[in-house]
């Protein structure tokens, strides 16, 4: 697991998912994180202790800010890489979304 990998983070209400996906195209979902809507720093620790370094880290979360501002400084201190959130948006790939506020759906 030494080739450069994109980590996949899904912070839900009550699990942080996560999956890495490698070059060569093949997902390794990893064990969920039972977090209640909390983010607790050394559990993340303890889970991606043996993870090298991503390439590239995106993380669809749907807790709220604070959770946001947990994610990204872990990633940042962890490994030196700013995170990218993503979110609903109005239109893309063909596709309109047909509420007011699309950025208040969750990105699954």
């Amino acid at each position: 697991m030494n080739e450069p990998v994109l980590l996949l983070l899904d912070n839900g209400n009550s699990r942080l998912k996560w999956a890495v996906w490698r070059r060569k195209g093949e997902i390794s979902p990893g064990s969920p994180l039972v977090t209640e809507g909390k983010i607790d720093l050394l559990d993340l620790e303890r889970v991606f202790a043996d993870l090298p370094r991503p390439s590239r880290v995106l993380i669809a979360n749907v807790v709220g800010p604070e959770a946001e501002e947990k994610l990204a400084a872990f990633v940042l201190g962890r490994w030196r890489l700013k995170p990218e959130f993503v979110c609903s948006q109005a239109q893309g790939f063909g596709v309109q979304i047909g509420y007011r506020k699309p950025e208040s759906l969750g990105v699954d």
